[in-house]
């Protein structure tokens, strides 16, 4: 790792994450070793087993590890990811969610190609059931997330994702911009002034699951950033659940058109309601 690479505040969102935490987890801290990265990790819960999660990984070696943790009364991830970013320092925030899993390359990945003005997504393939079951036993033959015969299996399960991998064109940042609504919130990176121009996440969107992410990009847009992904290289594992389904005539998505109409760029309940 380059001593020169700048440091990185990963905030994680997790509820009962469990194993899938346990793993992410792992793969953010053998990335992101330098003595000035920061990992956050940012429950909307207040889970026992999450804290003892966090502690298991902490005691191995000597990383920043921070467990912000808020009551466990209604869907509240805009919330909980607000608050991840008050508990962190560094200018280079990442946000990822429990369910997936960083390559080795990832963090001297990130420190290549983001930059200030862009939103820099990562890209993701889906683990199977079966995958994703064997990464998490602890004795036996394991599987490699990034093996190649993994994410050959992977792609014959599921094809979505896989577009992040076949882009038309170069969409890393300084390229061709990306449309943000192909934008996702399970792997993110931004830096810290941009964040702030926005006032953060929508804690109005609480409550309700779904579209939080894309109200944070639409704002985003508005506000002059550009969106652009990592390179295939840094392709992020997902592990698999079940598919939450989006409720296309909720509160929420109604949220989102007024938003956009608007041209709104500041939260209406942002970060500066939790300060």
């Amino acid at each position: 790792m380059s001593a020169s690479r700048p440091a990185v505040s990963v905030i994680i969102l997790t509820y009962r994450g469990h194993d899938q935490l346990k793993h992410c987890l792992q793969s953010v801290v053998d990335t992101f070793n330098s003595p000035s990265d920061e990992i956050i990790v940012t429950e909307d819960s207040e889970d026992p087993s999450t804290a003892e999660i966090v502690k298991s990984v902490q005691s191995l070696e000597y990383h920043n590890i921070t467990h912000v943790t808020q009551p466990d009364v209604d869907l509240r991830v805009s919330t909980a990811r607000n608050r991840g970013f008050l508990a962190s320092t560094n200018d280079a925030l990442l946000f990822l969610d429990h369910d997936v899993v960083l390559p080795k390359n990832f963090a001297n990945c990130l420190s290549r190609y983001h930059r200030e003005g862009w939103v820099t997504g990562g890209r993701r393939f889906f683990l199977n059931e079966a995958q994703t079951l064997k990464l998490y036993c602890d004795a036996g033959k394991r599987v490699d997330p990034f093996a190649l015969s993994t994410k050959l299996k992977a792609l014959i399960f599921r094809w979505e994702g896989w577009r992040y991998l076949l882009p038309l064109r170069d969409r890393t940042p300084g390229k061709t911009p990306q449309d943000w609504r192909a934008m996702a919130s399970f792997c993110f990176a931004v830096s810290r002034g941009d964040f702030l121009k926005v006032d953060g996440f929508d804690s109005r969107y609480d409550g309700v699951y779904g579209t939080e992410d894309w109200d944070l990009y639409a704002r985003m847009d508005h506000a002059g950033l550009k969106f652009g992904y990592l390179p295939f290289q840094a392709t992020v594992a997902h592990l698999h659940h079940q598919k939450a389904v989006h409720d296309l005539a909720s509160r929420n998505y109604k949220f989102l058109e007024q938003v956009i109409s608007e041209r709104r760029i500041q939260a209406v309940s942002g970060i500066t309601k939790l300060v």
